[in-house]
């Protein structure tokens, strides 16, 4: 889902992605997406990732997903 550039969805992914030492393309095969863009647009808040990769993206950095995404804006 993209949204509106006013519409920003608050995240922690880059932070916890560099603590975790991994690049956008480590964690992009680790999830299961097909290009780091999809990663760069979850961090930069564009896009919100689905449900299930969100909980992948929460096993990979070692957080919980409440953590990982702030606040979906729903």
């Amino acid at each position: 889902m993209i949204r509106p550039p006013d519409k920003r969805v608050p995240n922690d992914i880059r932070h916890y992605r560099q603590r975790a030492n991994l690049r956008l393309y480590e964690l992009a095969h680790y999830v299961g997406v097909s290009s780091s863009a999809d990663v760069a647009h979850w961090e930069k808040g564009r896009k919100v990732p689905s449900l299930d990769t969100l909980f992948k993206l929460s096993e990979a950095l070692k957080e919980p997903p409440d953590l990982v995404i702030l606040d979906l804006g729903l």
